[in-house]
């Protein structure tokens, strides 16, 4: 099998990707006090909120993988990404305790297949001596999605409103699901 460039096109991606998921799932925990005033929400009821998105995120996460292997990473992509981002989008219409910890559930259920279906991407893309290199590569995205979401999201937050956060990154999300589709196959050939 032939690996052309265009494999760095499919990383950068699934960098993009990491990013808009760790900034996704970051964002709540950064406007929590505003939303916690908001929605009249107790400490505990805040804690439960923050783990319920484990829920779906540890079903999803061995089930991404059977998927993965099913249907193939573009569909699994398409779903989880369309998934966590209307759940993401979805929470800015949250009017209290159960209609957020119902947008973290579901939230979860998207995000769960992230890992797997990136590994299998580069699986699928790169030849076997680059897999490491890109692993590294595309899951680094995670970090710099969770590094730069304290600033977008706070700003976004503080001069639109909170609700306008979840909005902004739901948009970014269903951007990259229109590109994902546009520009990547499950396999080079």
């Amino acid at each position: 099998m032939k690996y052309g460039k265009y494999r760095y096109v499919v990383a950068g991606l699934l960098f993009a990707a990491g990013a808009i998921n760790y900034m996704d799932r970051a964002a709540l925990g950064i406007v929590a006090p505003i939303i916690v005033k908001t929605l009249d929400l107790s400490p505990s009821e805040l804690g439960l909120i923050f783990s319920s998105f484990f829920i779906g995120y540890s079903i999803f996460s061995f089930l991404g993988g059977y998927f993965a292997d099913k249907w193939g990473t573009l569909t699994v992509f398409t779903w989880a990404m369309g998934f966590w981002s209307l759940f993401c989008g979805l929470t800015a219409a949250a009017t209290g305790f159960m209609s957020l910890l119902l947008c973290r559930i579901g939230f979860g259920i998207g995000e769960g297949p992230m890992s797997s279906n990136t590994n299998r991407t580069i699986s699928n893309w790169f030849p076997r001596h680059e897999t490491a290199s890109m692993i590294g590569f595309t899951f680094s995205g995670q970090t710099i999605g969770n590094a730069i979401a304290g600033p977008i999201v706070g700003l976004i937050a503080v001069s639109f409103g909170w609700r306008t956060s979840f909005i902004v990154i739901a948009a970014l999300g269903f951007i990259w699901l229109l590109v994902w589709r546009l520009l990547v196959t499950n396999k080079p050939a």
